[in-house]
């Protein structure tokens, strides 16, 4: 982007048009804004990118414009973040996501140290957000390093583009740990000299669901066309929801019947936590859906009554399989990456996963989940006299397939 966005400024000096007036340069900023992971450093490595990834260096001209409010701030985070900037001034060897030659030229030509420094509620940005038609819910309490985020991903696939089986994947960062991470361009950093093993393109390499054990079309091991959608996001004070649509993206006959995931994160009411709807139908008949987790690879799993534990660094995740119940769980090791697998077998597989980051030695609150309808749950969370109450919906009734209303209720 900082070498497109020089080649404009020189289109622009030769007389020709003046391309750095389209606004995509401040959607650049907004995308890395909503996904910036949690205390900066890194955006979140959704599809072919890897950690520490995101550069502001191609939209510096829009500093000291009404435009570019956010540049100053968002630098500090990412660019000027002393984990990536002190190894480029030390003279260390250069590592992915270090700053650069490319960051370099636009910096010395266009920043300015007396910019104000405005953080993003102070200029009126809401705390998460939704991308349609790329297809990315971001949802968090925060941007400091102790915040929750949520990344939905279920967008249409794009011609010429970086491509994997990734539609329904869900990541979550909380409490400085990295409990749902994406498979990015593969954990760790591959050596560029040898030809790449493109695992982390699959849709078993991601925290999605695999219908009989089929990847997602689009890459190498399913070639085809995918289309995922989102199709429903929701903005409250409490909490956020997505709806995300993948029954485009696998089988022979270039969909199932039904390939639904709501997800909800939720910030107020007892305790924070994350919850994750899934409804999956191949044809009517029925089929294995397996719903896979994956964790940081320095991250342990323990099986337990209802679920699993996310063992961070330092603070754990409770994550409890709601429904079914009992569920079939497994542990497995994805390319160096703790995987847990929840296998249902039903013409209609519906699968509901609560994951509730706590600190080291904190209690975790009580959930427990009612069903309601098919795709319809309502999941109650209870601790110290307090009680919140979770209403959530995967489903899509007539006219125009509209979506199932989310609530919270808190008491």
């Amino acid at each position: 982007i900082a070498f497109a966005a020089f080649a404009a400024e020189i289109l622009r000096r030769r007389g020709g048009p003046n391309l750095l007036t389209n606004n995509r340069f401040e959607r650049f900023l907004e995308y890395l804004l909503y996904e910036l992971l949690p205390g900066g450093v890194s955006a979140h490595d959704l599809n072919d990118t890897r950690i520490p990834n995101g550069s502001v260096a191609g939209c510096l001209h829009l500093l000291g414009s009404g435009r570019g409010d956010l540049l100053p701030w968002l630098a500090r985070r990412l660019d000027l973040h002393p984990a990536r900037l002190d190894p480029w001034l030390e003279g260390e060897d250069w590592e992915p996501g270090s700053f650069s030659l490319s960051s370099f030229l636009p910096f010395l030509i266009h920043w300015r140290d007396d910019a104000p420094v405005c953080t993003p509620e102070e200029l009126g940005y809401s705390r998460s957000h939704a991308f349609p038609v790329r297809g990315v819910a971001s949802m968090r309490s925060g941007w400091e390093a102790d915040d929750l985020f949520a990344s939905h991903f279920c967008g249409r696939q794009e011609l010429y583009c970086h491509r994997q089986g990734d539609f329904n994947h869900v990541s979550l960062y909380a409490l400085g740990e990295a409990f749902l991470i994406d498979a990015g361009y593969g954990h760790p950093w591959a050596d560029a000299s040898q030809p790449v093993d493109r695992w982390f393109g699959l849709t078993a390499a991601h925290n999605a669901v695999l219908v009989d054990g089929m990847n997602q079309r689009g890459v190498v091991a399913a070639p085809g066309w995918a289309e995922g959608e989102l199709v429903e996001f929701q903005h409250q004070e409490d909490f956020d929801s997505s709806l995300g649509d993948a029954s485009s993206c696998t089988g022979p006959d270039h969909r199932v019947r039904r390939a639904l995931r709501r997800v909800a994160l939720v910030r107020g009411g007892t305790a924070p936590f994350l919850a994750v709807l899934d409804v999956v139908e191949k044809d009517g008949r029925p089929f294995l859906a397996e719903c896979l987790w994956h964790t940081s690879p320095d991250h342990r799993v323990r099986i337990v009554a209802q679920g699993f534990v996310l063992e961070g660094r330092t603070h754990r995740c409770e994550a409890l399989v709601l429904w079914p119940d009992p569920a079939r769980l497994g542990l497995a090791d994805s390319f160096g990456r703790p995987q847990v697998r929840v296998s249902v077998g039903a013409p209609v597989a519906e699968i509901l996963t609560v994951f509730c980051p706590r600190r080291s030695g904190e209690r975790a609150p009580r959930f427990t989940a009612a069903r309601e309808a098919e795709g319809r749950f309502r999941i109650t969370c209870e601790m110290d006299g307090k009680s919140s109450c979770l209403h959530l919906t995967a489903g899509r009734v007539m006219p125009l397939r509209r979506p199932l209303p989310v609530g919270l209720e808190v008491s």
